[in-house]
């Protein structure tokens, strides 16, 4: 969000990053909590949008000319749900290792790291926190 060329619409529509999962772990409190075996299904789904993501959205797309003049760019890299790089803006080392890698060897990857590294903290917070 912070990149110069970052629309105001994607500003807009990245805000569910900051809400999405407080909302859902307050939802969830009154139900009991989060359940034990849900980081499984959490998994594949994560697994499974960005292997949609890679399958349906291009690397990049063409700018016009006025846009490229603007960018200084001849394209814009698309990169929904990480799905063919983690974020560049992210300076952690080992979780570019597979960036642009072939697809079943990053998506294995992503799946992976981005799953326990991403997914795992906030996991074990709403455990935590679950009711007893």
């Amino acid at each position: 969000m912070a990149k110069p060329d970052c629309s105001m619409l994607t500003r807009l529509t990245s805000l569910h990053h900051l809400w999405f999962l407080p909302l859902c772990f307050y939802v969830m409190h009154d139900f009991g909590g989060l359940r034990p075996y849900s980081f499984i299904p959490g998994f594949a789904l994560t697994a499974f949008l960005a292997f949609y993501c890679r399958l349906l959205t291009p690397k990049t797309v063409p700018l016009s000319a006025k846009q490229q003049r603007a960018l200084g760019l001849p394209h814009r890299t698309i990169n929904v749900n990480a799905c063919y790089a983690f974020w560049a803006d992210v300076p952690i080392g080992f979780l570019h290792w597979c960036d642009n890698s072939h697809p079943l060897i990053y998506l294995l990857y992503l799946s992976v790291c981005g799953n326990a590294f991403l997914c795992g903290p906030p996991y074990l917070v709403a455990r935590l926190f679950a009711p007893a």
